[in-house]
């Protein structure tokens, strides 16, 4: 598996007016790796500015080695025309950055040569030890030239589409009526082997616009029924006049889903104050949280001009940090000028982890270092004394070592060694081993790699 990252992005870089997939592979120090590289051909004149490239979206593929890329683009091969946007892929190989598999492979057909039943906004999920991915859009499927979309998703097999979508939303109760559902992201359930989708759509089809999702079977059926993420359930002023752009993502330790917003709060003023804003999920769609809670802090003083735009998440699957990205314009900074914002959160909350002593909840922090040889350390925070069980397992789920077995654990940080050696005393080989902790109240899990 490569460390590193393929950044992509839309561009008129090469040909002015003709916007196209332009791609960068960066290593995890930052540092780029060969040239910048174009991946979508769209028109059969390069420098033909009526055929564009946008909006694309990538994911990483560990069984075939490559990344897995997506965008909307109108074309001119056989009856496409200027306009008539549709969804197409790429693989691209990991250890180069060179194309692979059949080129611009084009996914979705919709439904009649009309421009009124554009493809947009791809988003792509890969299925983990398979070829297989996914890739959902928002598509208009009335086909009376009006843009009314519903959420939509395709199945992929390498550079092979199903060839057939399923839909995943039916905004405001029926998919001819007039309310749109847009802006959609997917993202993978590895315990369950499903997906989920999100998406923003209007409330019982009026406004404010809320996040909505669905969870769905590799066969794109969806299972259960649609989700309502932003009720705005504790949240201060009482509900979201509006929630657009959500990102997800699924902590691979938990399940538990992390879904981020645009959102601005019905607070009585005559503007919008938009806000990053999250909350969290167990892996069949149930709050963890009872209040959805404020990332950014764009706009303290709620003054008509500053604030935050569409956000991006993502996850570190050993320690389940999550890292949020959005831009945005900060009240202190007069006039339009926005720059790009992160903040790292925990479950702890929008900081870095408690590094002190005392601690007011439960928490387990992580091994450190991992991967690690020959040893790591596991430290947990318990907010009283407590009898702590914590078992290392093989990838298989077979026990390899009960580091703590009903054994004493103290109020504050503790810390635990695991030298790498079984019940026995054996060293263990390289790979993967998860670990429980459980307390009578408690339970929760991690990962963690002794490489050799």
């Amino acid at each position: 598996m490569y460390k590193r990252q393929l950044v992509v992005w839309s561009s008129d870089v090469l040909n002015p007016g003709a916007y196209e997939i332009m791609g960068q592979l960066v290593n995890a120090d930052g540092q780029l790796v060969g040239a910048m590289r174009r991946y979508s051909d769209m028109g059969s004149v390069d420098t033909d500015t009526a055929f564009d490239a946008v909006t694309p979206d990538v994911a990483w593929n560990s069984f075939l080695d490559v990344f897995t890329l997506v965008w909307a683009a109108d074309d001119d091969l056989g009856a496409l025309t200027d306009g008539r946007f549709e969804v197409y892929g790429q693989l691209v190989k990991g250890s180069s950055g060179n194309e692979g598999g059949a080129n611009d492979f084009r996914i979705t057909y919709s439904l009649a040569d009309d421009k009124g039943n554009d493809v947009l906004e791809p988003t792509v999920a890969v299925e983990p030890g398979t070829e297989r991915w996914f890739v959902a859009f928002e598509a208009d499927i009335s086909d009376d030239g009006i843009h009314q979309s519903e959420i939509w998703m395709y199945g992929c097999n390498a550079d092979l589409p199903d060839g057939a979508g399923s839909i995943v939303s039916q905004a405001g109760g029926s998919i001819f009526d007039d309310v749109s559902a847009r802006n959609p992201d997917l993202a993978w359930v590895p315990s369950s082997s499903e997906l989920v989708c999100v998406w923003e759509a209007e409330v019982s089809g009026i406004d404010p616009q809320g996040i909505f999702g669905q969870r769905l079977d590799t066969a794109g059926n969806v299972l259960g029924g649609p989700i309502y993420f932003s009720d705005g359930a504790g949240v201060p002023f009482g509900a979201f006049l509006e929630a657009i752009y959500p990102s997800i993502t699924v902590d691979p330790i938990t399940d538990e889903w992390f879904v981020a917003w645009r959102g601005a709060l019905n607070n009585g003023l005559p503007h919008f104050d938009h806000e990053v804003w999250a909350r969290r999920f167990d892996d069949l769609g149930n709050p963890v949280d009872t209040a959805a809670f404020q990332l950014s802090g764009m706009d303290p003083s709620l003054g008509p001009v500053a604030g935050a735009g569409a956000p991006a998440v993502a996850i570190n699957g050993t320690h389940g940090y999550k890292l949020i990205a959005w831009s945005g314009d900060l009240d202190s900074t007069p006039g339009d000028e926005h720059e790009i914002f992160v903040q790292a959160w925990s479950d702890d909350g929008a900081s870095p982890v408690d590094e002190t002593p005392a601690a007011k909840a439960f928490a387990l922090h992580g091994a450190a270092p991992n991967p690690f040889n020959p040893s790591t350390t596991i430290a947990f925070d318990l907010p009283r004394a407590a009898t702590v069980n914590l078992t290392i397992y093989d990838a298989s789920g077979r026990v390899v070592r009960r580091l703590l077995s009903q054994g004493p654990g103290l109020a504050g940080r503790n810390e635990v060694v695991w030298n790498g050696r079984d019940e026995a005393g054996r060293q263990v080989s390289s790979g993967v081993y998860l670990y429980t902790l459980e307390t009578p109240g408690h339970r929760d899990k991690g990962r963690m790699t002794l490489v050799k």
